[in-house]
């Protein structure tokens, strides 16, 4: 019998919610479906306000999470209908929830979701807040997928190291007979995204382009190069509190050119991945490295640009990317989202450690806009 979970994922990178329908019944978990609904400018910017430090708005927070939970259902939806099943079928939905603040330095982490609204919506059980239990443990709350890259890539003699590069990148390094240990290593393409908007008017740079006329500014680099962050060790998160166009801004030379200033960055996210991953080389290992295809296209120049770069430099690691006809490489990261509750709905710490709302009803709905939903499953 077939175990199907639909996992969401809307990341830093704010190009849209994934959507994944995964069936676990087998050893290897295969994707049957992969939706993507792009977020609509309007609730793009309404997010971007809330990730600003400083600019905090309880009833905008609220409004949002409404939204989000109304675009996760649309893409639960699509996915659903692309897999050809049903909604019993589906045993859960995992949703963390959209970032907007995270300050482990401060002991908490803010991610805007309406699960139960989304429950209802989509007639599936939620499993949600992935991330404050893991920081109640004394964790990071980030990132999530460490755990997920062990269950998918560990290997009983070689060691390897994931890299994913969203908005924000982070590193798996799975080394044979010791604890997986995963962490964020600095920004993928928030700050290239952010440039493209400012100068661009666009959401990303497409295949890099833009960014492929600048030169990059050493001087420069090297600035951006000395943030704190990049230099302590792990385990450690960071997210759009740290990583934003301000930062950039305070290092900027007086006079540049906005194309040299993309190239920089695409060299400085490519020395992020390299320098992240210090720890692990000299050592014979196998890099293994994934892309997601951010702003509909505007990722995969990363795949290009920034792997060319770490093969590059890296002569001791073998860099390569990943992805299979089970689970192709853009689907990886809302797969991610079926996997946590796939391994944790129906144990005893599932109550502990994850937020579950299930799709019955204490009351009849009582209010216009829930009465034109179904009440039941298809």
């Amino acid at each position: 019998m077939a175990s199907l979970f639909v996992g969401l994922m809307s990341g830093t990178s704010l190009d849209g919610a994934d959507a994944a329908l995964v069936d676990f019944s087998s050893e290897v978990p295969r994707t049957l479906a992969f939706a993507t609904v792009p977020f609509s400018n309007e609730l793009r910017e309404k997010i971007l306000a809330l990730s600003q430090p400083g600019k905090d708005s309880l009833e905008l927070a609220g409004r949002v999470s409404l939204e989000l939970a109304d675009m996760y259902a649309r893409a639960v939806e699509a996915v659903i209908a692309g897999g050809g099943v049903t909604h019993r079928e589906v045993t859960a939905i995992g949703c963390h929830g959209q970032t907007v603040r995270h300050r482990p330095d401060l002991g908490f982490t803010i991610q805007l979701n309406d699960p139960a609204r989304l429950a209802e919506h989509a007639r599936i059980d939620v499993v949600a807040d992935f991330r404050r239990r893991d920081m109640a443990a004394g964790g990071q709350g980030a990132p999530l997928v460490p755990a997920f890259h062990e269950a998918m890539f560990r290997h009983p003699r070689r060691s390897r190291v994931v890299v994913n590069i969203g908005g924000i990148s982070n590193i798996t390094w799975l080394a044979p007979g010791q604890r997986v240990l995963g962490y964020d290593c600095g920004p993928g393409n928030v700050l290239l995204d952010g440039w493209a908007r400012r100068h661009l008017g666009r959401d990303y740079d497409e295949d890099g382009k833009w960014a492929a006329r600048g030169r990059t500014d050493e001087a420069l680099l090297a600035r951006l190069l000395e943030e704190p962050f990049l230099k302590a060790a792990p385990p450690k998160s960071t997210g759009r509190e740290l990583f934003r166009l301000e930062w950039l801004d305070e290092k900027l030379p007086a006079s540049y050119q906005p194309a040299d200033v993309q190239s920089t960055l695409t060299d400085f996210t490519a020395r992020v991945q390299q320098d992240g991953a210090q720890a692990i080389k000299g050592r014979s290992i196998r890099m293994t490295g994934f892309v997601t295809p951010v702003g509909q296209g505007g990722g995969w120049y990363l795949t290009r640009i920034i792997f060319t770069c770490c093969a590059a430099d890296s002569q001791s690691v073998k860099v390569r990317m990943y992805g299979t006809s089970v689970l192709p490489a853009n689907t990886w990261v809302a797969v991610t989202g079926t996997w946590h509750p796939e391994g944790r709905l129906g144990t005893k710490s599932a109550t502990a450690a994850l937020d579950v709302h299930r799709t019955e009803r204490i009351s009849p709905p009582v209010n216009a806009y829930t009465d034109d939903l179904p009440l039941t499953p298809s």
